[in-house]
């Protein structure tokens, strides 16, 4: 299995996304400016801050106030400032 090493301890990478064209509903916990694992965010789950919190292959998209939809994912998630992993590949 991948694993990713930081000067603290060594995770399990998840697997890149499979979801092809189905969309995910929109889900994940606020657990704060950087204390979300790196690399842990699957597809349509956050609260994401930067490309490092979502799992490899996978993008931080950063919503806007007209909550913006965020590619692959479906549903209404958490506030407006909230974003989350998306597969830049979806199409």
């Amino acid at each position: 299995p991948r694993t990713f090493l930081n000067e603290h301890t060594c995770v399990p990478l998840p697997e890149p996304p499979t979801h092809g064209t189905n969309v995910i509903e929109l889900s994940g916990p606020d657990l704060g400016w950087g204390s979300t694992p790196p690399y842990s965010l699957t597809a349509c789950t956050g609260r994401c801050h930067r490309d490092e919190d979502c799992a490899i292959g996978l993008k931080c998209f950063q919503r806007s106030e007209n909550r913006q939809q965020t590619p692959g994912c479906t549903g209404r998630g958490g506030p407006w400032w909230w974003n989350y992993c998306y597969d830049p590949a979806w199409q």
